[in-house]
């Protein structure tokens, strides 16, 4: 996994927590919050599972 790849899921991981602080909105806004945090968590292990896949080719 190259540094950059690293920085982006540290850098997505850290959205994710902020975003869990954040959440203090009613039910319907929280839900598509996450969703989104959901998202965001998909493509880091995506993200990190491509680059092992890549690296052990």
């Amino acid at each position: 996994m190259t540094s950059e790849q690293v920085d982006a899921v540290h850098h997505i991981m850290a959205i994710i927590e902020q975003r869990k602080l954040a959440e203090t909105s009613g039910n319907g806004a929280l839900q598509s919050q996450r969703m989104r945090e959901k998202l965001l968590e998909n493509t880091a292990v995506m993200i990190m599972f491509g680059s092992y896949c890549m690296r052990n080719a």
